[in-house]
């Protein structure tokens, strides 16, 4: 069995190398909240998980696919009864499709049970050859999954403000633990206060200031149950993480987790 793993990054980019292709079949367990270019498919095989994309909840249940397209936060939430396969695939997987398509999207829930009974029969094959697979092998695969997508499930075009948001999820993460204003991410993109607010509170639906600092609180989460940072007191992890106030990264952090912070 694959498991999971992970470079501690919330941005993944391992997972943007140019020909990573992954296929496992497991149980749902917590993943904290995180985002890749690649595509990330979740085919349900047993009982139902909770998941949240974008900070819109959702629950996928036997025989419905969860679709993450590239860029998009998602999260995981734990399920002892549900067992899934999962794919990850650099965007090299997609080329062929993109480029008769353009850049497109579907919707993140895909619940058709005779579409989807057709692409576990492309799950089940390309697990069962894993190990032999080629880079062509999987390729293939790719094209017959994007084919039934097509066919069968409504599209869109991603729009500009969706290529910019990406960039912006991006930024956030690689920069959480500097000061992040609504002020900074206009200067770094040259766009206006007001059109970053808007298009913030539009697609993610969270205030900006509450996103950065849950995005900060997940970090120190990480650091309080690494036993590499087992000797640093509270305060420290907190500045590390970004927090310039103890008062703030408590509050923070009991929203984000409904606990007070405790090293593991």
């Amino acid at each position: 069995m694959y498991e999971y793993s992970s470079d501690g990054k919330v941005y993944e980019k391992y997972r943007d190398q140019s020909s990573l292709f992954e296929i496992k079949r497991h149980n749902v367990k917590q993943y904290y909240a995180h985002f890749h270019y690649a595509v990330e498919v979740c085919f349900v095989l047993s009982g139902s998980f909770e998941y949240s994309i974008n900070g819109k909840k959702g629950k996928a249940s036997e025989g419905e696919i969860v679709f993450v397209n590239p860029g998009e936060l998602h999260e995981y939430f734990a399920s002892e009864n549900c067992r899934v396969y999962v794919v990850i695939m650099s965007e090299i997987y997609s080329a062929d499709y993109c480029m008769e398509f353009g850049p497109v999207s579907f919707d993140n829930l895909l619940t058709n049970q005779a579409v989807n009974a057709k692409i576990k029969q492309c799950f089940d094959e390309c697990f069962k050859n894993r190990q032999e697979c080629s880079f062509l092998e999987n390729k293939i695969f790719a094209n017959k999954l994007y084919v039934l997508l097509h066919r069968n499930y409504s599209m869109k075009a991603q729009t500009k403000n969706e290529l910019f948001l990406n960039k912006i999820l991006e930024y956030i993460y690689s920069h959480y633990k500097e000061n992040i204003t609504v002020k900074t991410l206009a200067e770094q993109f040259s766009y206006s206060t007001e059109a970053i607010s808007k298009l913030f509170q539009k697609e993610i639906k969270i205030d900006f200031r509450v996103f950065v600092n849950n995005v900060r609180a997940d970090a120190a989460n990480k650091m309080l149950n690494d036993t590499n940072y087992k000797d640093w007191p509270l305060s420290q992890i907190a500045m590390e993480c970004g927090f310039v106030s103890f008062a703030t990264f408590y509050r923070s952090y009991k929203r984000r987790f409904s606990c007070l912070p405790m090293k593991g």
